[in-house]
Parts: C-alpha cells; structure tokens; sequence
C-alpha cells in the first residue's frame, strides 16, 4: 500500500523578515510554529500517515528535548508549535528529528505544495510569549481538558508598539482588580510575514465555554474592557480572528486528558 509521504516541520524556510539582536537574545519563551495547510480530500490520508509517523518516532528513542503541541483550525490549519531556545533553536530542532529516525531527513525534505503530498501550502513563524503583557500566564498553561484556543491577530500600525503593550498591561491591571478567574496569553512575533503582530490567545473547553466564559468576565469588569479592547483596534491596521482546537493525539509527546500538573514538561503555549 502507498504511504502519504508529509513533511512536520521540515525544512520550509522562515520568511526572511528583519529581526533585531534584542529580539534573539529575548529571555521570553520562544516558539517554532509550522503550519501545513492540507487539501480537505486529503485530511484523513494526512492525519492518519501523522499518527503512524509518531508512532515510529516514539519506537526511535529520540532526543528527550523533542516536543511540540499540535493545534488545528480553518484558518490556521494544522499547526505545530514548537519551544526553542533562541532562534538557533530552530536548527536544534531539525536535526533532532533528522537523528531520531534514519529516513526523517528524506521525510521532512518533502515541503509539499505539489501533487504528490497532501499539503496544499506551508507557512512558518516565530513566536515569543510576554509574561508582562499576559494576565496570569501560570493560568492559562497548557490543559488537553480545555481544548478551545481563540485567537486575535492584531497587526499594529508600525510604530505603536509601544503604546499597544500599554493598552495590554492596563487590561492586565483591569482584570487584577476585577479578580476575573480566566487568564489570556499575549505574544508577539518574532518572524514571519507583515510585522508587528502581537497575538492574544483565550481558551475554554469549546465554543460555548468560551461565550460563557466572556459574558462572565464582561459582567465582572464592566465596560472598561471593552473600552480597552476599542483602543486596541484604534492602534492597529487590522484584526484576525481564528479558532482551533488542540490535538492531543498529534503532539508530541501526545497529551491525554488530565490536568496541566500532570504535563509539566510541556510548557505554556
């Protein structure tokens, strides 16, 4: 039978944004996230070569430090994110999985993008996690019990940055006050395409949690957030929107059900 031959993380080149020395010598946890967007015919063929290909990398012993959460959505398609030291971080973790089994490297050569693999394209960006912009990050860890990410993409007006990461610790110091229970996590970009991108990430357990979720917390900040919320459009060019689950049985190592404590060499994400 012919295997669907995919390429997780493969040696797709990151877009060749400019980034400065601060930048890369960031003390904040730093991600790798590849996303491979697949033809819809072609869905069940991927996920089911994924899983198989985990399957084998477990049996190769590979190196301990090899890990990433998979999450899927429309918009994002299926995205690996992977913590990496630095931007070297990103050459570490290719040749993990080039050593961990002998033919990943003619594996991960496969970009997609062509007729004879599932993936229609492949996109690439770095991310950095600001603790001092999230409001209790230590909440919002990673939890397969609360699967549901919605994600805002706020592309800011070059030049207001600043003034952003203001609006985002005010909203901080809002929900301090307020003792909202549910956390968010802000990122921002590091690579990738049309910066400065900052990323605010929310999760519940599906998309009725979520409305919940956010009803209770307009109930205990009042209007104030939404006021914050307005001003964070007024700095930026535009705003997206996106949702998409985490997919436990696509990570690696594969997260099961239970609490963030029991996972506790899977970071934040």
């Amino acid at each position: 039978m012919k295997r669907t031959i995919i390429g997780l993380l493969a040696a797709a080149p990151l877009c060749a944004t400019p980034v400065d020395s601060a930048a890369q010598e960031t003390t904040h946890p730093m991600y790798y996230v590849r996303q491979e967007f697949v033809r819809p015919a072609e869905i069940a063929a991927y996920e089911t070569e994924t899983v198989r290909w985990l399957g084998d990398l477990d049996e190769a012993d590979p190196a301990t430090a090899l890990q990433w959460v998979t999450v899927v959505g429309p918009e994002i398609g299926y995205a690996y994110v992977v913590p990496i030291a630095g931007l070297a971080g990103i050459d570490a973790v290719r040749r993990a999985i080039t050593t961990s089994r002998p033919d990943a490297a003619a594996r991960w050569s496969t970009v997609g993008a062509s007729e004879q693999t599932p993936i229609d394209h492949i996109e690439t960006l770095v991310i950095e996690l600001r603790p001092d912009l999230s409001y209790l990050p230590r909440r919002v860890e990673l939890d397969p019990t609360l699967p549901f990410r919605k994600y805002h993409w706020y592309y800011v007006i070059p030049g207001l940055e600043g003034q952003f990461e203001g609006i985002a610790g005010q909203l901080v110091d809002l929900y301090e006050r307020s003792g909202v229970e549910h956390g968010f996590r802000i990122y921002n970009l590091v690579l990738g395409s049309d910066l400065p991108v900052f990323l605010m990430v929310e999760r519940a357990l599906d998309e009725a949690d979520y409305a919940v979720r956010t009803q209770r917390i307009g109930e205990q900040v009042g209007t104030g957030a939404d006021a914050l919320r307005g001003r964070f459009l007024a700095v930026s060019r535009r705003v997206e929107v996106m949702e998409a689950t985490t997919r436990g049985d696509l990570s690696y190592p594969a997260l099961s059900g239970g609490t963030s404590s029991d996972l506790q060499d899977i970071r934040d994400r």
